[in-house]
C-alpha cells in the first residue's frame, strides 16, 4: 500500500507539471456521487464572489502586464533593442517546450519572445478581454474550446494566410473558425486500460458500461473536456442516430437515463486528470477514457497502460494558436504562427510534449506512433464534434449530468 501510495504522490507531482493542457480549465477534483451533490450546493453560494475574483484578478494582470510591456516598449525604443512578441501560453511544461524551439525564430527575425505565462485557459481568455481597446499580448496558445469563445467575442484576427503559408500542409480540421486561429498540436481521448488486468481492452465506449467492468473504470464528468463528447457517442449507441443529421434532445435524455441505470458500475468520475493517473497507479480503476499524452506517463512510472481505439472513433483535442486583434506586432505575430506549424518545427515539438502535430510532413518517432495520432489513418478514426454547440448546451448537461449521479 504504501509503495502504491509513493507511486500516487510522484504521479500527482509529475502531472501538475504536465497536465495543464488536459485540464483545460476545469476544476481539480474528481467527481462522485456526493461531491456532484456538495459541489453543486458550494456552486451556487460562491457564483456571486468567484465571479468577482475573477474580474479582479484579470484587471490586475491586464495593468502589471500593461505595465511591463510599456517599459519594455520604453526601452526598445530608446536602446534600439530587438522587437518583443508577447506570447501567453499554460506554462511549464508548454513554456519550457516552446523556448526549446523558438530560438532559430528569434534569430531569423531579430526579436525576442515574452513568454507570459498564465496558467488556465480561462485566465489568458480574461486577461485578453481585459486587455481588449490595448493588447499587451500577440499571440495566445489556448485550447479549442475556449479558442471558439474568444472568436465569438471578437478577440482574435483572421491569419494572414500569404503569411502563414504552411496552413496549406496542415489537416483540414485543424483551420479553426475558417482562418481564425488554427490548432498546432492534437491530444486524443480514448481507451486507456491496464493491460495487467485486463488483457483484452473493450472494444466501444458502451462496452465499458458492461456489468464486467464494473467498479473498475474512469469516465469524465460533464464539466470536464471529454465529458460532453462521451454523451454524446453513447447517445448516437443508444439510437442508432447520427450527430450533426437526427440526433435529437430526446436522444441526448435517453443517454443520462442509461448514465443512471449504470451509475455504480463507474468507480470514478472525473474533472481532472491527476485523478486518473492516481486511480490507475493505486490500482482502483483499469479503464478509462483518457488522453493518449499521460501513456507515457503511467508507463513511466510502471503502470503497464496502453491505448485502444474506441469503435466510435477517438475524440479530438485541438491547440490552438491565435493572434489577438489589435496586436502592435500583427505581421510578426503572423509569422511566429507560421513558424509553429512548419513541419521541422512540429515534429520537434511533438516530440518534446507527447502531442500529435497537425502538420501532414511532420515525422514522428517510433516510439509515440502507439500511441499518438499519426498518418491519414488514425486521423480518420477521429470524432469531431461542434464546439458552439457543445459550449451551448454545456451548462444544461452538467445541471442534468449532476442530479443523475446525485440521485
Amino acid at each position: 500500500m504504501k509503495k502504491n501510495l509513493s507511486k500516487a504522490l510522484a504521479l500527482t507531482l509529475a502531472f501538475t507539471c504536465a497536465a495543464s493542457l488536459a485540464a483545460c480549465g476545469t476544476a481539480s477534483t474528481g467527481t462522485t456521487a456526493a461531491a456532484s451533490k456538495a459541489a453543486a450546493t458550494t456552486a451556487g453560494t460562491t457564483k456571486a464572489a468567484a465571479a468577482a475574483t475573477t474580474k479582479a484578478a484579470a484587471t490586475t494582470a491586464a495593468a502589471t502586464t500593461k505595465a511591463a510591456a510599456t517599459t519594455a516598449a520604453a526601452t526598445t525604443k530608446a536602446s534600439g533593442a530587438k522587437e518583443q512578441l508577447v506570447v501567453a501560453d499554460w506554462g511549464a511544461p508548454t513554456s519550457t517546450n516552446l523556448k526549446s524551439v523558438v530560438g532559430d525564430f528569434e534569430k531569423k527575425f531579430n526579436c525576442t519572445i515574452v513568454i507570459d505565462e498564465t496558467g488556465g485557459n480561462a485566465d489568458r481568455l480574461n486577461k485578453i478581454r481585459a486587455q481588449k481597446n490595448d493588447p499587451q499580448t500577440d499571440v495566445v496558445f489556448i485550447t479549442d474550446s475556449f479558442a471558439v469563445i474568444g472568436n465569438q467575442e471578437g478577440l482574435f484576427t483572421k491569419l494572414d494566410s500569404s503569411v502563414v503559408t504552411n496552413l496549406k500542409d496542415l489537416y483540414s480540421f485543424a483551420d479553426f473558425d475558417k482562418g481564425t486561429g488554427t490548432a498546432y498540436s492534437m491530444s486524443r481521448y480514448g481507451i486507456v486500460y491496464n493491460k495487467d488486468s485486463e488483457p483484452t481492452p473493450p472494444a466501444s465506449y458502451m462496452d465499458l458500461f458492461d456489468d464486467k467492468y464494473a467498479g473498475k473504470v474512469c469516465l469524465p464528468a460533464m464539466t470536464s473536456t471529454a465529458g460532453p463528447s462521451l454523451l454524446l457517442a453513447i447517445a448516437e449507441d443508444l439510437s442508432g442516430h447520427t450527430y450533426g443529421k437526427d440526433l435529437s434532445d430526446a436522444d441526448i435524455k435517453a443517454a443520462f437515463d442509461f448514465y443512471q441505470k449504470k451509475k455504480n458500475n463507474i468507480a470514478l468520475w472525473y474533472n481532472s486528470g491527476a485523478d486518473v493517473i492516481n486511480a490507475f497507479s493505486t490500482g482502483e480503476i483499469s479503464v478509462a477514457v483518457f488522453m493518449d499524452m499521460f501513456v507515457p506517463t503511467l508507463q513511466k512510472a510502471g503502470v503497464n497502460v496502453a491505448w485502444a481505439d474506441a469503435k466510435e472513433g477517438n475524440f479530438s483535442g485541438l491547440a490552438t494558436l491565435n493572434v489577438v486583434k489589435g496586436s502592435k506586432h500583427e505581421k510578426l505575430a503572423n509569422e511566429f504562427v507560421n513558424y509553429m506549424l512548419s513541419a521541422d518545427i512540429q515534429s520537434k515539438y511533438a516530440a518534446l510534449a507527447f502531442e500529435a502535430p497537425v502538420n501532414k510532413n511532420a515525422t514522428l518517432p517510433d516510439n509515440l506512433k502507439g500511441f499518438l495520432a499519426f498518418g491519414s489513418d488514425a486521423m480518420k478514426n477521429l470524432k469531431i464534434y461542434d464546439l458552439a454547440y457543445i459550449n451551448g448546451k454545456k451548462a444544461e448537461w452538467a445541471e442534468s449530468f449532476s442530479k443523475v449521479i446525485s440521485q
